[in-house]
């Protein structure tokens, strides 16, 4: 209770030399100096939901790569997923910031067979094809006081969801370009 998150941010990236440039905000949104960043910040495979994310900034991944890794016997693709990736898992994540990421699916985070608890979070300046701040195939997350602005993608600038069925509670989706594209889904 006496941590002052804004005050003393801890920043997880994967901006390897530092250098990022993110400018603009949703349609409007560019990111370069990225070419040699990470593919993902964080993974997220088999977790219950008593595995928590708190207080991070999560920042700098650039999800462009055409190959997949095995995470506990299930592939990861290296284009899905930039800030995060959460494959059949529910954790819980709570004020954190998915920031400056990009991938060609979930910009800021891609949750496949996933229903992770998010609250008091921000997906700002992330960018993708498909789900610029958040996409969701197969999900159901839980997303309470939790905002999405000036994020970027050609379908679901702010969410995407195929075959996903997620629960928003007095959450903010502003400046996103389309701020959420549902395919086979339920928001």
């Amino acid at each position: 209770g006496t941590r002052n998150i804004a005050a003393n941010p801890t920043i997880l990236s994967g901006d390897f030399n530092g250098n990022d440039v993110v400018t603009g905000s949703g349609s409007t949104l560019s990111i370069t100096g990225n070419d040699e960043n990470a593919y993902h910040v964080v993974l997220s495979v088999f977790d219950a939901a008593t595995t928590l994310l708190d207080g991070f900034t999560v920042r700098g991944a650039n999800a462009n790569g055409s190959n997949s890794i095995s995470v506990e016997t299930l592939f990861i693709f290296q284009n899905s997923g930039g800030g995060m990736v959460n494959r059949n898992t529910s954790l819980t994540i709570t004020n954190t910031i998915f920031t400056g990421n990009s991938a060609f699916q979930g910009g800021g985070m891609n949750n496949v067979f996933s229903s992770p608890t998010i609250t008091n979070t921000t997906f700002i300046g992330n960018r993708a094809s498909n789900g610029g701040g958040m996409r969701n195939d197969s999900s159901s997350p839980s997303i309470t006081n939790t905002t999405f602005t000036g994020n970027s993608a050609n379908q679901g600038g702010g969410m995407l969801n195929t075959s996903s069925n997620p629960m928003i509670h007095n959450s903010i989706l502003w400046g996103n370009g389309t701020e959420i594209t549902n395919s086979s889904s339920t928001p």
